[in-house]
């Protein structure tokens, strides 16, 4: 009988870690979702990787594209973006997107392979900032 309770507690024990491997990615999810507005209003946006932004044209390898007032979902990665701002007659203007580590990722201590997930699905880390408001210049 005893021996049958331990491997029953054995079993509710492995699913209960396999249920919550990945802890950041099943509680928070891949993506964050911000407001992007700008002054003027309908300005072009482009949301880009900090290695790419030093390609002379911003619009290449972009993760996404849109015009001002805008709610964007932007990708969780390990890899740090920026938004880009423009009008025509004004300047271009880049913001950083910060990002935050995200504490849900903590619960990956008791199963090791979690946190792998979560390295690949970049849950790992979080964007805080939930509006962006530029103002560009003439």
């Amino acid at each position: 009988m005893r021996r049958k309770i331990f491997y029953i507690c054995i079993i509710l024990f492995v699913a209960f870690v396999i249920l919550f491997s990945g802890c950041a990615t099943l509680l928070t999810g891949t993506s964050d979702v911000v407001y992007v507005r700008s002054k003027p209003s309908n300005a072009e946006i482009y949301v880009t990787r900090n290695d790419l932004i030093k390609i002379a044209d911003t619009t290449a390898n972009l993760s996404w594209k849109g015009v001002t007032p805008s709610f964007i979902s932007i990708q969780r990665s390990l890899v740090d973006k920026k938004i880009v701002v423009k009008k025509q007659s004004y300047k271009e203007k880049t913001v950083d997107l910060e990002s935050r580590f995200n504490l849900f990722f903590l619960g990956n201590i008791i199963f090791f392979p979690g946190a792998i997930v979560d390295l690949l699905t970049g849950s790992i880390i979080y964007y805080p900032y939930k509006e962006y408001f530029i103002e560009l210049e003439k």
